[in-house]
């Protein structure tokens, strides 16, 4: 009754093996098989056949029996067993960082001829070099598997290890500001979440700095790198330095003053809105309203300021003065008399011109018309008034005349002598004038013609 000896023992390549047994003789030439392990054998399947299958070393033992007359044999078999497991330490965990873009791993595990090692990344792991050693070298994060394999037993054993990944730039961010007029220096602002940063800081005119936060004082594009020593890793971002530096403008503008506008109104204006006003002038005029009123001459300067950068423009504005009065002229060119009763008073020595205006007016004579123009009749005695009105600057002058109307004129002889004798011609006389303009002409009826006659019979 023998059993076939097996071909070796149970092994992690062979985790199972069938033993056959065999059987000769006995009454019926009919078997029956029934198989015990002991010593930790074990039967997968066939344990009633010729033929079991078995995954555990051990003691196995068959009893074969006639089948008619029960009769039985036993036969043993030991099966060896080799499972033993290498030794497998994946090693310490690593980090990638941008100073170490590389790591060496530090497994280690059974070593000999029939020893097998071979590295799997996983998870983003990749073996750069040297994954048949303990030491490979590897270029990525992610999951590291150990694999060592008994070659005489096919038994293997894992154990894995992890490289983190530390090679992430960090986060940069830069941002600048204004310039204006007013704010003339400005602080860059660096923010990251690198560890232990270094900043490097290049921008207009050579800038250069290692702070986080520098100041400066030129527009333009300011180029931020960020450095985490931790890691080495860098970043970089830009932060925009700009210039609200223009004036505003300022247009200023005067006026005149006349005998009519003892005051103007200064008028100021900017194209920014919101823009604030300041006025000086003479006699330490000030102001602050873009249209205030000012009565006397001269240059007024404004200042304008934009609230929103602080910048300013000027101007200036000029009050001149108008107020010179024109000239007024009257002039009467006789009297009136017996035969002169109408005049025209002559004002034509006043000032000319289309900007000029007239205006007679008598309170005790009496115009006849024409008040409105350089001259006109009057028919009355009394005084005249010539208002002249410069329609430019409301000035305004005034003459007068008088218009004096003669009395009429009367003529007596109270002076005279008769003759001395009868039919004698030494008789005189003289004649006394009246009225008139005292410019007095003599007619006697004898055809003399001076004032006092003689000779007279």
């Amino acid at each position: 009754l023998p059993i076939a000896p097996p071909a070796g023992p149970i092994t992690c390549a062979v985790p199972t093996m069938q033993l056959t047994a065999s059987a000769t003789g006995g009454y019926s030439g009919i078997y029956e098989f029934e198989w015990f392990a002991s010593n930790g054998g074990n039967f997968t399947s066939g344990q009633n056949t010729f033929q079991p299958t078995i995954n555990a070393g051990g003691n196995y033992t068959v009893q074969v029996s006639d089948a008619i007359t029960t009769c039985a044999g036993f036969a043993t078999v030991v099966v060896g067993q080799n499972i033993t497991k290498p030794d497998a330490e994946a090693g310490p965990t690593f980090a990638i960082t941008c100073n170490n873009p590389t790591q060496v791993l530090e497994g280690s595990g059974s070593t000999g001829s029939n020893i097998s090692i071979n590295w799997l990344g996983i998870n983003g792991g990749h073996v750069a070099s040297g994954g048949n050693t303990y030491s490979p070298t590897v270029d990525s994060a992610g999951g590291f598997v150990l694999i060592v394999t008994n070659t005489a037993n096919g038994c293997t054993k894992t154990d894995t290890t992890q490289v983190a990944a530390n090679n992430v730039p960090p986060t940069t961010s830069a941002a600048g500001d204004t310039l204006t007029c007013v704010l003339l220096e400005v602080g860059l602002t660096a923010t990251t979440n690198a560890g232990n940063p270094g900043f490097a800081w290049a921008g207009p005119n050579n800038f250069s700095s290692n702070t986080q936060n520098p100041v400066v004082n030129e527009s333009g594009e300011y180029e931020l790198t960020v450095l985490d020593s931790l890691t080495g890793c860098t970043n970089t971002a830009t932060a925009l330095v700009v210039a609200d530096t223009d004036p505003p403008g300022a247009e200023a503008d005067g006026g005149t003053l006349t005998c009519v506008a003892t005051s103007v109104e200064l008028a100021a204006s900017s194209p920014v809105q919101g823009a604030t006003f300041a006025w000086a002038g003479p006699n330490g005029f000030t102001s602050t309203a873009p249209n205030p009123s000012v009565s006397e001459t001269g240059a007024y300067d404004l200042v304008v300021t934009d609230p929103g950068n602080g910048c300013t423009s000027t101007a200036q504005a000029t009050v001149d003065q108008n107020t010179v009065p024109p000239t007024a002229n009257a002039a009467t060119p006789g009297n009136l008399n017996c035969t002169i009763s109408e005049l025209d008073l002559d004002g034509t020595g006043s000032s000319q011109g289309s900007n000029m205006t007239y205006l007679w007016t008598t309170t005790d004579g009496n115009i006849v018309s024409g008040e409105n123009t350089t001259t006109h009749p009057v028919d009355a005695a009394g005084t005249y008034d010539i208002l002249v009105t410069d329609t430019d600057n409301g000035c305004t002058a005034v003459a007068s005349t008088v218009v004096v109307e003669n009395p009429p004129v009367t003529a007596a002889v109270n002076t005279s002598t008769n003759v001395s004798c009868h039919g004698g011609s030494n008789g005189t006389a003289e004649a006394t004038p009246g009225g008139g303009n005292s410019s007095y002409a003599y007619e006697w009826s004898n055809g003399e013609t001076t004032q006092s006659v003689s000779g007279l019979a």
